[in-house]
């Protein structure tokens, strides 16, 4: 497909503006992201990562694992939370490094909390954060991927997670996003829950002011039972893709535009190649998720472009 037929489909489609994530909490229901089907605010269910009640916890009583989670499968140790605002949620890559939103992004000093898989409570301090670069059509711009260093590396209780990596992709080959066709998403939120969905697609997308232009999936909610809509408060927490028994991490969430929730799409290559030079610095490297052979079948929609939305505020930056 023609850059400038790409183009021209997302302009078309950009009628609202882009929402970021970090919203005024205050406003916000108990529980968030959006997830069709699910019960009672106070009751635990297959989408609760943890016991409700048992939640952000204290290194003296830490979260409850919820066994009938439906992302049980998952070893979710390495997605941790800001001691200080458990609302914004990161993911691990590497023992020493994490990835989350640029524009959410916990400040170097701040403490991280991170649930071991021997249900020890860890504690990190954030030492430096790093900004990517997103090289897109309108040239290199700062992406809403960014990647924070911690003093100490944790223990091995702690999981980092893999990369959903399919392969080389670039914004100006359509093709090369065809490897990610038929992935399942779960997409996690900043009260520690869990739902699913479909990915629809790929598109660039930006905030306004900036530009700060990014690489996205995208994805919207079905009427089946447990498909999810982001709110505002999750930013930065992930979207792990799965497909044929493996996982890993694919996305961090930033925005939404109308019923369309869009991720920065962490697997891309220009970031991926990026990731692994800041954690060389220290003798690190990420880890991959071996993905299946892609199946035949495209994208029943593939948006590719660049997407003139802005940034518009629920509310005050209370999570900054």
């Amino acid at each position: 497909m023609p850059a400038s037929e790409i183009t021209t489909r997302l302009s078309r489609a950009a009628t609202s503006v882009m929402t970021a994530l970090f919203a005024c909490l205050a406003a916000l229901p108990a529980r968030a992201i959006l997830i069709n089907g699910e019960g009672p605010a106070n009751v635990t269910g297959i989408y609760d990562r943890f016991i409700v009640g048992t939640y952000p916890g204290t290194p003296v009583a830490p979260p409850v694992a919820n066994p009938s989670f439906i992302g049980s499968a998952f070893d979710l140790s390495g997605v941790g939370w800001l001691s200080s605002d458990p609302s914004q949620a990161v993911t691990l890559v590497s023992s020493m490094y994490f990835v989350g939103a640029t524009h959410y992004m916990p400040n170097g000093g701040s403490t991280l909390l991170f649930l071991g898989t021997d249900h020890v409570l860890y504690s990190a301090t954030v030492d430096a954060v790093h900004a990517l670069t997103y090289t897109g059509t309108d040239g290199a711009q700062v992406s809403d991927v960014s990647v924070g260093r911690l003093s100490l590396a944790l223990p091995a209780a702690v999981t980092p997670m893999p990369i959903f990596y399919a392969g080389n992709t670039s914004v100006f080959s359509a093709s090369s996003f065809n490897a990610y066709s038929g992935v399942s998403l779960f997409n996690y939120g900043h009260t520690a829950r869990m739902g699913s969905n479909d990915l629809d697609g790929f598109a660039q997308f930006s905030f306004a002011p900036g530009p700060r232009t990014n690489i996205g999936l995208v994805y919207s909610p079905g009427t089946g039972a447990g498909e999810t809509l982001l709110e505002g408060g999750d930013s930065g927490s992930p979207t792990i893709a799965s497909q044929n028994g493996v996982y890993g991490l694919i996305g961090t969430h930033s925005g939404v535009l109308g019923q369309s929730s869009y991720d920065a799409f962490v697997s891309y290559t220009e970031f991926v190649n990026q990731m692994n030079v800041i954690l060389g610095n220290d003798g690190q490297s990420l880890t991959f998720a071996t993905v299946p052979e892609p199946g035949t079948v495209l994208f029943g929609v593939l948006l590719l472009g660049f997407c003139g939305t802005q940034r518009m505020r629920r509310g005050q930056d209370a999570g900054r």
